[in-house]
């Protein structure tokens, strides 16, 4: 097995394993979705508690994620 290293010597996940788990992820999602017939259960206010709950995390996301200081030897 290939043991990946950033130039600062931190390993990092290939590019490959992360595509492969979002596509896994996406399709196991759907078929979740429409075996529990989940979208059916939600009304107007639910959709409208998860998009304001999904552009609080990606706010948030970019806040914390631009806060994280990894030092570089350059």
């Amino acid at each position: 097995m290939i043991y990946m290293v950033h130039h600062i010597g931190v390993p990092y996940t290939p590019t490959y394993v992360v595509i492969i788990y979002s596509i896994v992820a996406i399709i196991l999602a759907i078929i979740l979705i429409y075996k529990t017939k989940a979208l059916k259960k939600f009304n107007t206010l639910d959709y409208v508690y998860m998009g304001i709950g999904g552009a609080i995390v990606a706010i948030l996301d970019h806040i914390v994620g631009d806060s994280i200081f990894i030092p570089s030897p350059f």
